[in-house]
């Protein structure tokens, strides 16, 4: 049977500032996961294991970002074809009827597909052609360890035939339904309406600030059994460019982490998530931290609790440091004075998040449940020599 994919955001009761400037000019579709994935990677993981011919991607937030890295990635698959929908609701119905009605497609498949999951969508495919009814929702047990968010949300699959849907489109939109929840409502109106519920083992996360981001990358550490399906599919993570085997040095060590391409590691990596084309240098300490593309860290500097933002991609001759030689940023232990000043909801277990393209000068010491903002350098940093716990600068 020919599928069409239909991939939406979930619905959320959370605002960018839960992100911090994660999100800034970017949806949670390309959020960074496991060292080489973005949570993208998650869904075309899934698409591979049926007969997906379509796959809609429905977003609330513009990203040009998206759209290239869309254009830019390789599908195998060569009669898949992905259409980014980011104009609006009622756009994304008369695009995705007009599509549809005209393909070969005979029925499709909807989920909320950036919360990264990972399920045996083919099983479920044999399920619903087995059961033969027009629509079969599947609710997920997950068996994963990753299921972070305080929101019990149940993590729905609907399967239903293309022209069921097209009248379900239809329907809600003469009902002018709005918003996020959009999605959800189709999903509801089919449980309302007798649709069979199966049960079905899973994988997934709810990530919904970014304290959940973090949490989740670092419950894949101990998640290796159930993300073998997508570390395994090297035709996905294609993250960032980034070529060449990582390096351990002499003095590197690296344990219970993830390292991914382009790397040199000469200091210890303990506990932590290491993507591409980061640099480590002597005798530097990173535990349980995540650290984005292209940072470079400096001799004898710690971070612990941490999630480093991306940097700017580099030339070989550029020597400087995101985190400068001697510094310390975040804690390790309890002894934490305070939740962050402005996002105390958010930044309030010892958690330290450093924006993207920083500068930190050397031997400056960085508390727990702090926000240094994006592009902060040398200049207008360098009268700090400590940024004591909950500061935000």
């Amino acid at each position: 049977m020919k599928y069409a994919i239909i991939a939406y955001p979930g619905f959320r009761e959370e605002n960018s500032s839960n992100f911090l400037t994660f999100l800034d000019n970017k949806s949670k579709f390309e959020l960074g996961i496991g060292g080489r994935f973005r949570t993208i990677d998650f869904l075309f993981s899934m698409t591979r294991n049926v007969d997906a011919r379509h796959i809609f991607l429905y977003q609330d937030r513009e990203s040009d970002n998206l759209q290239h890295f869309l254009q830019n990635y390789v599908f195998p698959e060569e009669l898949m074809r992905i259409h980014l929908l980011q104009k609006g609701l009622h756009q994304f119905i008369a695009d995705t009827i007009k599509i549809l009605k005209t393909s070969r497609v005979e029925a499709v498949i909807m989920y909320n597909a950036d919360n990264p999951a990972l399920f045996d969508i083919s099983w479920m495919a044999q399920k619903f052609q087995e059961i033969r009814k027009n629509s079969v929702q599947f609710v997920l047990k997950n068996i994963g360890k990753a299921n972070l968010s305080s929101k019990k949300t149940k993590f729905r699959v609907l399967f239903m035939e293309k022209e069921i849907f097209i009248d379900q489109l239809r329907t809600m939109e003469s009902l002018e339904a709005k918003g996020l929840n959009f999605f959800e409502r189709i999903m509801n109106e089919s449980a309302i309406h007798g649709v069979p519920v199966l049960q079905a083992n899973g994988y997934h996360g709810y990530i919904n600030n970014i304290v959940d981001y973090y949490q989740f990358n670092l419950a894949i550490l101990e998640q290796w059994e159930t993300l073998n399906q997508i570390y395994s599919d090297f035709r996905l993570g294609s993250f960032l460019p980034q070529k060449g085997n990582s390096v351990i040095g002499e003095g590197g060590l690296v344990y219970n982490s993830v390292i991914s391409e382009g790397c040199q590691i000469h200091g210890s990596v303990v506990d932590s998530i290491i993507f591409p084309g980061v640099y480590i240098h002597e005798d530097a300490e990173i535990v349980g931290s995540v650290i984005l593309p292209y940072n470079h860290i400096g001799k004898s500097a710690k971070l612990y609790r941490t999630i480093l933002d991306e940097a700017a991609p580099r030339s070989a001759k550029d020597n400087t440091f995101n985190i400068g030689e001697y510094c310390l940023v975040g804690k390790m232990d309890r002894d934490i004075t305070g939740n962050n000043s402005l996002y105390p909801e958010i930044l309030h277990d010892g958690l330290t998040v450093i924006g993207r393209n920083c500068a930190i000068p050397r031997k400056v010491k960085i508390g727990a449940n702090c926000f240094i903002s994006p592009q902060t350098d040398n200049v207008k940093i360098k009268m700090y020599n400590r940024v004591l716990d909950g500061a935000v600068l």
